[in-house]
């Protein structure tokens, strides 16, 4: 369940806000839970883990860019929209790695595709996959720690951030599931997270000092993967 923090000091629009939010998750079929706070600064000594932070920027007792930068203090990942009328401090947003802006009278198309977004971002953060590394044991990996598949022979070499999980397998296994995570094949060898890609060039993809061969037949559909990746990337 996401857990959901509405920072708002008009009570009309905070429980406006609150019931556009529910039906938005609902839709989507995703639970969550949310808090209603009526200054920052009670937000602030709330000290709960949220997901996702709607906040207004213009509030009579708290700055919401101030308070954008006490988050970020303890919090590098959760989402942060603020929802204002003072697009002027939009530049002032980016640097506390707002995901967006919605503008006051906030409309239900508006909240509903930067949410969708949101909720996307959160369903790929949390997502994970289990491997079978023995008769025994089972390694469950969160997806977002892995940076690519690699096939050699009957094996499967899973790399990530911190340590790499070797098993017999077949790469089809996976294809289908981790390409709704953003993860594309580069050639027949190697199916890519996205996320890590930092270079391309004529023949190599490459993921900060690794360098994977692109092949000529995959190089279109692995570029437009990685366009539709950039186009919903958030922060």
């Amino acid at each position: 369940m996401f857990q959901i923090a509405i920072v708002e000091d008009e009570k009309e629009i905070a429980l406006s806000l609150k019931e556009k939010v529910e039906n938005v998750f609902l839709q989507q079929r995703k639970e969550c839970e949310l808090f209603l706070f009526g200054d920052g600064k009670d937000f602030i000594k709330s000290k709960n883990n949220y997901d996702l932070i709607l906040l207004d920027i213009n509030m009579p007792h708290s700055n919401g860019l101030e308070i954008a930068n006490l988050i970020r203090e303890e919090n590098k990942d959760v989402i942060i929209i603020f929802v204002t009328s003072l697009m002027q401090y939009a530049i002032e947003g980016y640097k506390v790695r707002a995901f967006d802006f919605i503008l006051k009278p906030v409309s239900d198309l508006s909240l509903r595709s930067v949410l969708e977004r949101a909720i996307d971002y959160l369903t790929n953060k949390n997502a994970t996959i289990s491997i079978t590394l023995n008769r025994n044991q089972i390694k469950i990996i969160n997806i977002e720690e892995l940076k690519y598949i690699e096939v050699i022979g009957h094996k499967l070499i899973f790399h990530c951030n911190k340590e790499n999980y070797e098993i017999k397998g077949v790469l089809t296994s996976y294809t289908e599931e981790l390409e709704r995570h953003y993860f594309s094949l580069c050639n027949r060898c190697y199916l890519v997270n996205l996320k890590y890609v930092t270079e391309i060039d004529r023949e190599y993809v490459l993921l900060n000092n690794e360098k994977l061969l692109l092949s000529r037949r995959r190089k279109v559909p692995f570029l437009n993967d990685l366009n539709a990746y950039l186009n919903r990337r958030c922060f």
